[in-house]
Formats: C-alpha cells, sequence, structure tokens
C-alpha cells in the first residue's frame, strides 16, 4: 500500500502536536492515604487479676465487763488491738459502658497475717481480765462499681458485702472478789457488714489494666466471753472494722 509523502507529513505534524499538548497538561498528585482514627476503648466484658497492698484495724478498744448481771459491769479497758499488715489476693469481675458510664460487679478474696496483742491489768478491783489477743487470716467482699471513663482511665466508687475472718480471744487472772482461778475465752469466726471505697483504674493495652483503691469494712460489734468461776465472768465487745490500700492489675477479655 502506498502513502502519499504529503499524508504522512500530516500525520506527523498531528502526532507532534499531540505530544506537546499531553507535555503542557499538569500531573495529577496522588491521592492522599485515607487516615482511620482509633476507636474508643471499651471497658465492656469480664477480667480476672491480682492485687497486694496494706491494710489496718480502726481503733478496737478492749474494754472489759464482769458478769453477773446479763449486761455486765464495766471493769475498765486494757488497751488496744488494731492488727496492721500487708495483704495479697485476687479479683474478678464484669463491665459494661453506656457512654462514658461504666457499671460493674466484682467479688474479690484476701489472704492476710494480721495480729495484734493487748495486756494491762484493768483498773478496778473485781478482776484481772489483762490480755487479749486478734488475728485475721483473710476477708473478702462483693461490690457493685460504678465509674466515669475518660477513654483509658477510669474512676470509680464501690460498695457492698464485706466478710472479715477473726480469731479473737480474752484471757484473765484471778477475779479479786473470791480469788477465782485464771479464766479465758475466745472466738474463730466470719463478721460480716459492709464495704465502701473508690479508686482509679488505667488500661496500658486492649487486654492490661492496672489500678489504685482504698476500701473500709465497717463490721458491727460482737461479743467475747470468757468461761464463768463460781458464776463470775466477764466478756468484751469486739468489733474488727478495718481499712486497707491495694494496688491491683488486671486481664480484660
Amino acid at each position: 500500500m502506498k502513502y502519499s509523502f504529503g499524508a504522512l507529513a500530516a500525520a506527523a505534524i498531528t502526532l507532534s502536536a499531540a505530544s506537546a499538548l499531553a507535555a503542557d497538561l499538569p500531573v495529577r498528585a496522588p491521592a492522599p492515604a485515607p487516615i482511620f482514627a482509633a476507636a474508643p476503648f471499651s471497658w465492656n466484658g469480664f477480667y480476672v487479676g491480682l492485687h497486694a497492698g496494706y491494710g489496718w484495724t480502726i481503733d478496737d478498744v478492749v474494754g472489759v465487763h464482769v458478769t453477773p448481771p446479763a449486761g455486765g459491769i464495766f471493769d475498765g479497758n486494757i488497751g488496744n488491738v488494731n492488727p496492721k499488715g500487708f495483704l495479697g489476693g485476687a479479683q474478678a469481675g464484669y463491665n459494661l459502658q453506656y457512654g462514658s458510664i461504666v457499671y460493674g460487679i466484682e467479688g474479690d478474696f484476701s489472704f492476710t497475717g494480721r495480729s495484734a496483742r493487748a495486756a494491762n491489768t484493768v483498773p478496778l478491783p473485781l478482776s484481772l481480765f489483762d490480755t487479749a489477743r486478734v488475728k485475721e487470716e483473710w476477708f473478702g467482699s462483693i461490690r457493685g462499681r460504678l465509674g466515669v471513663a475518660a477513654d483509658r482511665a477510669l474512676f470509680y466508687v464501690t460498695g457492698g458485702l464485706g466478710f472479715t475472718n477473726v480469731k479473737y480471744s480474752l484471757s484473765g487472772g484471778a477475779v479479786a472478789l473470791g480469788g477465782a482461778p485464771f479464766v479465758s475465752g475466745s472466738s474463730n469466726s466470719t463478721r460480716m457488714g459492709w464495704v465502701g471505697g473508690a479508686g482509679v483504674e488505667y488500661a496500658f493495652t486492649n487486654n492490661m489494666t492496672a489500678r489504685l483503691e482504698g476500701l473500709y469494712y465497717n463490721l458491727p460489734k460482737y461479743r467475747v466471753s470468757v468461761v464463768p468461776v463460781g458464776g463470775i465472768g466477764g466478756f468484751t465487745q469486739a468489733t474488727q472494722s478495718h481499712a486497707l490500700v491495694r494496688l491491683g492489675i488486671n486481664y480484660k477479655f
């Protein structure tokens, strides 16, 4: 097939003009990479963890009462038995989050070796009950939690049922009236009351959180009696209300 010189020249001129026009067109910049905002942290779900801290009993004054009569005659104080010491244990719970409000329930159990002793002679001549000993081996609670979340930080209050194991003994020398022999009494029981407190928790990762909290256990008074001798005995009104501060770490599922 034959092409005329004029046709070839026209084609060449057309291609040259198209190339020049394409060179003058602006180069389109690449589309920017999409930016994805991080999802807010969620406190929803189950968690388990460990804790350690320090606790102390709130002012248990040992006052000795002599019986009879049934209500007792107050014979004086022999001192304070305020166990204090370190504690450690575990906790588990569940959270539900609605907006920035977090609801939850938690159970915890702690071991401790707190103990204390008070010894003295009561000032009145009716008796010489002179020694009280207290030991706490474990305690725990079942509590509700209500908090406000600021993304990975959670500020909360908590309250519910508290329980504590208490070993309490009261012993004495001779009763001045009649020279009765040495007598003693003891109690090994679980005391129950209410517990309340507050804390702050922070999520370092999507699964690991750490917390600092303080709790107060309010436990009712109870009677610890000694064995009557010659119709004369005695008792004290004991209470093991106590407070604690502890650090904890949780794994959230």
